[in-house]
């Protein structure tokens, strides 16, 4: 339920007392990602539900920033935490998270500085204290040291090795397929083809930006998403034009912003093209443990056209 304003009466909300609700949004992604925001119009929210809306939930969100780009308002996506009219309180509110998020820093700082003292051991110590020291990571047993070649436990080793390498010569004379077995793989639309886990993660995304992310990397290579809009766009740049290729014209993107609009069907074709522009270029695309499509013949050849 929305939190009614301190000192009123929550029976005797109208539309008007809605319209004065803001509501306290966490950003997932964007300029702002991991910032605050206090005093969000619902307006901005898509897809809530003013008279009961549920939070805390992630929400695509426009970002109404004046001056509003031709395209759309950008679209991104933001953890909803809580809702009033009451702004001092959602102020309050966001000051009160942010300082536990300082807390939280500062305890896994002071955590990582303890750790780093216990793991030097008395580094500044010498002659004795050092040897002390080493005594304790190693062990009193010389023998017990893989890293001596006389230990017994380097020969023990070595000789379970050889033992373990004759018996595998002997099970397996052939030697065995390296490659995978093939990902099956699911139909978005006409054309786009994606493993069963990535069309799984896009069909449960909260948000429209969710959906989009990982349906995009199985479309597009990483290098078409870095240099390419949404539409296509031509400006000129010391003197020179410039030329970003449009993504619409394939039918991939078709297949993406039908399979986005059975879970939204609320989504403009602006709101679509912003969400998905928000992904493209460098920035957004930098490799952190993502996995893209790779170029083919043919996806070189579309690009051409």
């Amino acid at each position: 339920m929305v939190r009614p304003q301190r000192g009123s009466n929550p029976s005797s909300s109208s539309s008007s007392a809605r319209r004065a609700e803001r509501a306290l949004v966490k950003w997932v992604e964007g300029a702002h990602a991991n910032q605050i925001t206090p005093d969000v119009d619902l307006d901005w929210i898509i897809g809530i539900d003013a008279a009961s809306p549920e939070f805390p939930e992630t929400y695509a969100i426009e970002w109404r920033v004046p001056p509003r780009p031709r395209n759309g308002w950008p679209v991104y996506d933001g953890l909803v935490m809580d809702i009033s009219s009451d702004l001092d309180y959602l102020k309050s509110r966001a000051q009160e998270l942010e300082q536990q998020r300082g807390d939280s820093r500062s305890d896994s700082d002071s955590a990582g500085s303890s750790g780093s003292s216990e793991r030097s051991c008395s580094a500044g110590s010498s002659g004795s204290s050092e040897r002390s020291c080493s005594s304790q990571k190693s062990g009193s047993n010389a023998d017990s040291n893989p890293l001596d070649v006389n230990s017994d436990a380097l020969r023990q080793l070595l000789q379970s090795l050889v033992t373990q390498g004759s018996l595998n010569t002997r099970k397996s004379p052939h030697k065995s397929s390296s490659t995978p077995p093939s990902e099956e793989k699911v139909c978005v639309g006409k054309s786009l083809w994606v493993s069963s886990q990535i069309y799984s993660m896009a069909a449960n995304a909260p948000s429209p930006g969710r959906m989009v992310r990982p349906l995009l990397r199985q479309a597009f290579s990483r290098r078409r998403l870095i240099k390419s809009s949404y539409a296509g766009q031509r400006r000129k740049k010391d003197g020179t034009m410039v030329v970003k290729p449009g993504l619409k014209k394939y039918q991939k993107m078709a297949d993406i912003h039908a399979f986005v609009l059975k879970k939204f069907p609320h989504m403009s074709q602006a709101s679509f093209g912003a969400t998905v522009n928000s992904f493209l270029g460098e920035k957004p695309n930098v490799i952190h443990h993502m996995e893209y499509v790779e170029e083919s013949e043919e996806s070189a050849s579309e690009e051409d056209n």
